[in-house]
Parts: structure tokens; C-alpha cells; sequence
């Protein structure tokens, strides 16, 4: 995992997380049996998604917001991110990030 500037915020993390925890539910209904033996079960798998959380953080260190960045970033990009990560077609966190930090912003100016 790469250094970044800054740590994540705890509600970062934490919506991240609720992101894979609805992927999660995805995987197992859709996929029985599931596995997660690459990430060292569940707990690495949340992990791995979760270490990116700093990385939505930076991306938006110092712009204004009026969109409700947890619900609206962090939480879709945990889904998102890991539901990809898990089929294997996973690009960089980055293109999660960015692509739902610009919806939320372009939904700002449409609103």
C-alpha cells in the first residue's frame, strides 16, 4: 500500500467498510461457495478495500463539498471497488474514487 500524506478519517473507513459489507452480501448470494483465500479470508479482504480509504480522503482534501461525501463517495466505493477486486477486473482505487468524486460533483451543479 503506498504512503499517503494524510490518514483517512474514521467515518472514511467506516463507510468504506458498510461499502464492503453490502459487496460482501452480493458475493455470497451470488457466488456459492465464495472465496476469499487470496486475501487470507473476510477480514483481509475488507482489509485491502479498506486500505484505500486515505486515498478518498486526499482526493478531496480542501475542496467544498456540499454533497454528503460518506454516503454519496465512501460507501459506493467500497461496494464498488470491492465487488471488482473480488471478480478480478478491479482497475486502480483511484478510478473508483474519482469517478464517484465527479457524479457527486456534477450532481451538485444539477441540483
Amino acid at each position: 500500500m503506498p504512503h499517503l500524506p494524510i490518514e483517512a478519517d474514521p467515518l472514511t473507513i467506516a463507510y468504506v467498510a458498510m461499502g464492503v459489507e453490502s459487496a460482501l452480501l452480493q458475493i455470497r448470494a451470488d457466488s456459492k461457495p465464495y472465496d476469499l483465500d487470496q486475501w487470507n479470508g473476510e477480514i483481509g479482504f475488507v482489509s485491502e478495500v479498506v486500505s484505500h480509504a486515505a486515498l478518498l480522503d486526499q482526493l478531496v482534501e480542501g475542496r467544498e463539498l456540499s454533497g454528503v461525501f460518506p454516503y454519496e463517495v465512501a460507501e459506493p466505493f467500497g461496494e464498488q471497488f470491492a465487488l471488482a477486486l473480488y471478480a478480478g477486473t478491479a482497475q486502480p482505487a483511484e478510478h473508483y474514487a474519482r469517478k464517484l468524486i465527479a457524479e457527486m460533483e456534477h450532481s451538485e451543479i444539477t441540483s
